[in-house]
């Protein structure tokens, strides 16, 4: 997937049964989380493809987005997910963060997956107003957290999530008097 190409060419492609294979391997093995790094490999998430994501959708839960990956967490005893709905992708990004100018593949779910919040890429995103996922202690960057507290003494702003359109640009009031 290291070179953008058009998805009918992609298609064509793909090893007849690779795909069934690959899921028939995942689900023996039953991972706890699955981590759809589609976004660094040039736009390209599971979602996008019919069987990995009606297989995604009937497994796991969407947890959290850490840069541009989405963190999906294995379903437990048939228990509806916290969240239930899957997060619109991010935009192709590098290994770095650096944003790649090529359109990311539309996937299947796309009118029913709403934006995440806007904050850092840094930071874990998650849908605010749902349960806060699992675990977010593990991945916590405690020096990190330590330097921003120091900024935002100093009068820095910190970027911490915002529900997706959150910020709106000023309105400019015209001066009384002027038509």
């Amino acid at each position: 997937p290291w070179f953008w190409e058009k998805l009918s060419i992609e298609k064509a492609r793909i090893v007849p049964g690779s795909t069934e294979a690959l899921l028939d391997d995942l689900d023996r093995e039953k991972p706890v989380i699955v981590v759809d790094a589609g976004a660094v490999m040039m736009g390209r998430p599971m979602r996008s493809y019919e069987k990995p994501n009606a297989w995604l959708h009937a497994n796991y839960c969407f947890d959290l987005r850490l840069g541009a990956m989405d963190v999906y967490r294995r379903k437990t005893d048939g228990k509806p997910c916290a969240v239930p709905f899957f997060p619109r992708v991010h935009e192709v990004v590098d290994y770095r963060g650096a944003i790649v100018g090529v359109p990311v593949a539309r996937t299947i779910d796309h009118d029913s997956s709403p934006l995440l919040p806007v904050g850092s890429f840094d930071k874990p995103l998650y849908f605010l107003g749902y349960p806060a996922p699992p675990g977010l202690e593990a991945i916590r960057d405690l020096k990190r957290e330590r330097e921003e507290q120091e900024g935002s003494n100093e009068g820095f702003t910190v970027i911490d999530m915002e529900p997706a359109g959150a910020i709106k640009p000023p309105t400019t009031q015209k001066p009384e008097g002027n038509p």
